[in-house]
C-alpha cells in the first residue's frame, strides 16, 4: 500500500508544480491556506488509499468513491481533486473575489480535517508515525518547489528590467 500512497504523493505534487508553472498567484496570496489545505489534505488522502483503496463503501465522499474502486485510479482521482481545487483557489482570485477563494481553502481544511479524523480509530501507533512522517516530507517538499520557483521568478523579471 506504500507504493500506492507513494503515488498518490507523487500526484499531488505534479498539480503544485503545473499550478506554480502556470503562474497561479493564489500560491503566493494565500499560502498559508494552501498550506493548511495540505496539513490536512495530505494525511486524509493517506489514510483514505490505506483504508478504502478497492472498498469504496468505506469511503463517505461520492466524488472519492469514484476513484477507489478501479486499481490506481485513485492516483488520478488525486491529482484532479488537487489541480481542481487550487485552479478554482485561483480562478476565483483573478475574478477579484480573493475573500471567496479564503473561504473554498479554509474549507477544504475544515473537510480534510474532520476527513482525517474519522480515520483516527483504525490508525495503530506505526501507521500514524508514517502517515505524519510522509506528511511532512511533502508539505517541505512542496514548500521547497515553491520557494525555487519563487525566487527563479523574481531572478528572471530581475534580469528583464
Amino acid at each position: 500500500m506504500l507504493e500506492l500512497q507513494l503515488l498518490c504523493i507523487c500526484a499531488v505534487i505534479t498539480a503544485v508544480m503545473l499550478g506554480l508553472r502556470l503562474g497561479y498567484v493564489v500560491f503566493k496570496k494565500h499560502t498559508l491556506l494552501l498550506l493548511l489545505f495540505g496539513v490536512s489534505g495530505i494525511p486524509d488522502m493517506l489514510v483514505t488509499v490505506e483504508f478504502a483503496y478497492l472498498h469504496p463503501e468505506l469511503e463517505g465522499n461520492p466524488l472519492t468513491k469514484l476513484f477507489l474502486g478501479l486499481p490506481y485510479m485513485i492516483v488520478v482521482g488525486v491529482f484532479l481533486w488537487a489541480f481542481v481545487w487550487i485552479t478554482a483557489a485561483e480562478l476565483l482570485e483573478r475574478g477579484g473575489h480573493g475573500t471567496l477563494s479564503q473561504i473554498v481553502l479554509l474549507l477544504l481544511f475544515i473537510g480534510h480535517l474532520w476527513g482525517f479524523s474519522t480515520w483516527m480509530g483504525r490508525l495503530s501507533g506505526t501507521a500514524a508515525v508514517i502517515v505524519l512522517s510522509l506528511t511532512i516530507s511533502t508539505l517541505l517538499l512542496l514548500y521547497y518547489i515553491y520557494r525555487v520557483t519563487v525566487v527563479r521568478d523574481g531572478r528572471k523579471k530581475a534580469e528583464q528590467q
